[in-house]
């Protein structure tokens, strides 16, 4: 959802990070931007989900002050360096260096500082989702400066040919076979103690959406059920 305040909530109740997804949502920079800052103000880390692998989008995404970027559908390792290339600062990347930015924190001064600390300290995440990547998942792992290895449940269910069977051991043996770190989502409490259990550690749970919806679902049928 393309609001401050429901960051601010989610980050009241004391994550480590909140996606700011812009594939799937209507999230501007403007927004995106306020967005970081509601988070940084309650000690959570704003981690930025580009719509694909480009420039014009990775960099206004760090020049907000994201702690991370995550990026959807890398499926080669080609991929995967132009992420790393576009991200990272000289000499491991190519992004242009700005200093009158919120990441810079708006001077000069900070500009050698800035530089080390983001190729240091912000975190890649490649999404790995679809035939192509996890057929080419190897050669991608060995990619320099990717960090976390992000891989969609769904996806590689489907691939294995169980789809949706997503408490199946083969499942759970792709995740401790990628290694190194590895994310994805958990949409409910078993699935969550899937991923804990796989040794999965970055997380994400849901979309904010969903979780007021279900709230919100559960309360009107408990007002219901006095109705009947």
């Amino acid at each position: 959802m393309p609001s401050p305040e429901v960051v601010d909530v989610i980050c009241s109740t004391g994550p480590d990070f909140v996606v700011i997804d812009t594939e799937h949502a209507s999230i501007t920079f403007e927004t995106a931007q306020v967005m970081a800052m509601a988070c940084e103000s309650r000690q959570v880390s704003p981690v930025y989900r580009v719509p694909a692998v480009l420039d014009d989008r990775i960099v206004p995404a760090l020049e907000i002050g994201s702690h991370a970027i995550q990026a959807p559908n890398i499926g080669s390792p080609e991929m995967a360096r132009a992420f790393v290339s576009a991200a990272r600062y000289q000499p491991i990347g190519s992004k242009g260096l700005s200093p009158y930015t919120r990441a810079c924190n708006y001077s000069a001064d900070f500009a050698g500082q800035m530089v080390e600390r983001a190729n240091s300290n912000t975190l890649l995440i490649a999404q790995i989702e679809g035939r192509e990547g996890i057929e080419n998942i190897d050669a991608i792992l060995a990619v320099d400066n990717i960090d976390v290895c992000f891989l969609g449940m769904f996806d590689l269910s489907n691939y294995l040919g169980i789809p949706g069977l997503l408490n199946d051991p083969r499942l759970k043996e792709l995740f401790l076979y990628a290694g190194m770190i590895v994310g994805s989502i958990a949409n409910s409490a078993d699935q969550l103690d899937f991923l804990v259990k796989a040794g999965v550690r970055y997380i994400t749970y849901s979309a904010d959406c969903h979780v007021l919806s279900k709230a919100y679902r559960e309360v009107f049928s408990l007002v219901q059920s006095y109705q009947s």
